[in-house]
């Protein structure tokens, strides 16, 4: 992405994607069963569940300090600028998060221990609660999106601890975490159509079958 955008073209891009991405949790995971939502490929890989209980956990720490800012620039009654140019800190991190073009990851992350659903529970999660929450969230994201049309999201600063305790643009804040949200929506998917997935017949069989 270029490093002066429009604004409200940005604004529409980010609206297009989070409304993907409910739609894609919404239509793919509600009718899963309980096993299958926290069905893992192998030991220390995530499950569908542990994935969006992942977004959950990031999400209710990132979230008030984001809303923080976007009140704060409405009491102020500032006003949006025609462009948007991103900051170099906050464009690291958007760096990060981003998936290729092919939707395959350009950037292996650790997970923050405090962010990693395997260390929280070690029984199984509610999916359907899971999925539930997810989808709150996510319409929290687009009230988000919606008020900050009306307000500087370049000179309004969202305050947060990331690698050490640091201020971003909100612009870049709100690119962030829809980027990270396609990240692990995107690897949801994979697990779902991972050939052992319970319910989806293994490739390695279908080509045994034809064999014999």
């Amino acid at each position: 992405m270029p490093k002066t955008v429009d604004t409200q073209h940005l604004i529409r891009q980010l609206e297009r994607l989070n409304q993907r991405l409910s739609e894609i949790v919404a239509r793919d995971f509600p009718n899963l069963t309980n096993e299958q939502l926290n069905w893992r490929e192998k030991e220390g890989k995530w499950s569908i569940a542990e994935c969006l209980t992942h977004l959950n956990y990031v999400a209710d720490y990132y979230f008030p300090a984001t809303l923080k800012t976007i009140a704060s620039a409405q009491a102020r009654k500032t006003k949006p600028l025609p462009t948007f140019t991103r900051g170099w800190l906050g464009h690291y991190y958007v760096s990060k998060f981003r998936l290729r073009p092919d939707n395959q990851v350009k950037n292996k992350l650790e997970s923050p221990l405090k962010y990693n659903p395997q260390l929280i529970s070690s029984s199984q999660l509610n999916g359907a609660t899971v999925i539930k929450d997810f989808l709150e969230r996510q319409q929290l994201i687009d009230k988000m999106l919606s008020d900050s049309k009306t307000i500087n999201i370049q000179k309004a600063r969202v305050y947060a601890l990331f690698f050490g305790f640091v201020n971003i643009r909100l612009g870049d804040m709100l690119k962030m975490l829809i980027y990270h949200t396609e990240r692990h929506i995107v690897q949801a998917q994979r697990i779902l159509y991972h050939d052992y997935f319970p319910g989806n017949f293994p490739l390695d069989a279908l080509f045994s079958e034809r064999e014999n």
